[in-house]
Order: C-alpha cells, then structure tokens, then sequence
C-alpha cells in the first residue's frame, strides 16, 4: 500500500521483499539521471563564456574603429568633348557643307556645248565611221545630216518625211537647185538601203555625207557673201 503524500515526495511505509527494492532502486535513479546533464552544462557554460565575450569584445571595437582613409584623388578634368565641342561641332557642319557643295558641283549637268552646224555634224560623223554600215547607222547618218540642214539653212525644225524634207530643201535659194538634188538622192538611198530586204553592198554613207557637208558649207558661204554684197534698203 502507498502512504499519503506529504511535500510533493511518496513515502512508502509498507514495502517489503523484492518489489520494495525494485521500486526504490527506480526512484534513486528518477533521481540522479540529470546530474551528469547538469555537469556538462556548467563545463560548457564555462568554456563557452570567455569566447562569448571576447567574440563581443572584438565585435564592439570594429564598429567603433574607423577604417583608414585613403588618399585624395585629383578633381576630375573635362572631357574632350566637353573642352572641344563647339569645334568638333562647327568643324562637322563645315565638312558636310562643303561635300554637299562638291557633290553638286559634281552632279550638276554640263551645259551643252555650242557648236557651229559643220562641226556638230561632222564630230558625230566621226563616230559612226568605223562601226558597219547596216540600218541604224544609215538611220542615224540621215539623221545626221537633216539636222544640219536644219540648223544651216533654217529647214522647219519639224518631223517631216524625206519626201516632204527634200521637197523643203528644194524650194530654198541657198541651197541651190543642183545641192538639193544631189542630198534628196543621198536620202532616198539610204532609206531604200535601210528598208532593204537583202543586206545591200556598201554604200559609203558616212563618206558622202561628209561630202554633202562640204559641198553645203560652200554653197552657204556664197550665199552669205552675195548677201553681204548686196545693196541695203534705206
């Protein structure tokens, strides 16, 4: 049987045999199980305490220290734009002012060159001379030479067939009757050689009109030279 409890502690007073000391034996034990926990505690805590501290101690001097200064740099200078921005600026606007002019310089047309009738006519005679006599260069000889006609002798600068343009020409004092024949014959050969089926035999265009010229460049200045001897009206 158990006793009543007196002060927190179980006192048994009928204990006998093998049980009474089994349970005593526990009791002991319940007791004493935390002393070496105890111990070991107080061994830590002491071995701990003076890490702690100067763990603290060390902490607390490296906040209140300062840490030491380095020196001074030297002021930062200006940049090299900002020391030459408005020459780097005015020296840009200058360059792209003068490869703009000299790209229009260089674009611009070239004003034709101003060339007596004679001399235009016979520079592009000149370039068809080595080239074969087929249609287009006996096209462009034609051509060629009605335009000097035109300019020459102030043939109507208007599209006109070679009938109607030899018909002109033949009306024209200056020219003469015996010139107009003679270039109204070149220009129906050349187009009867252009139209031509069959390849035609060499027609020396180029050489009869360089002739043709000739001839033209005599007749016109006879004519000049009649009207210059002339007698003026009052």
């Amino acid at each position: 049987m158990t006793a009543p409890m007196h002060n927190g502690a179980i006192s048994y007073r009928f204990l006998s045999g093998r049980a009474g000391e089994e349970i005593i034996g526990a009791r002991s034990v319940s007791r004493n199980w935390h002393r070496p926990l105890g111990v070991l505690a107080t061994a830590l805590s002491l071995v701990l305490a003076p890490i702690a501290s100067l763990h603290a101690d060390t902490n607390s001097r490296a906040s209140d220290e300062i840490p030491p200064l380095h020196p001074p740099r030297p002021e930062i200078q200006p940049t090299f734009w900002e020391r030459n921005a408005v020459w780097i600026a005015g020296g840009s606007l200058g360059f792209v002012a003068g490869a703009v002019a000299l790209l229009l310089l260089l674009t611009r047309p070239k004003p034709e060159e101003v060339l007596p009738p004679e001399a235009r006519a016979r520079r592009e005679l000149e370039r068809l001379r080595r080239m074969p006599e087929d249609g287009a260069v006996l096209s462009r000889v034609s051509q060629v030479l009605r335009r000097y006609y035109g300019e020459a002798f102030e043939v109507p600068n208007v599209e006109l067939t070679t009938t109607e343009f030899c018909g002109a020409i033949s009306d024209l004092e200056s020219v003469g009757t015996e010139l107009a024949g003679t270039t109204s014959d070149f220009l129906r050969g050349c187009d009867q050689r252009k139209f031509s089926p069959a390849p035609p035999p060499a027609f020396g265009a180029v050489e009869q009109a360089f002739k043709l010229i000739k001839h033209a460049e005599e007749r016109r200045a006879q004519h000049l030279a009649r009207q210059a001897d002339s007698p003026q009206g009052p």
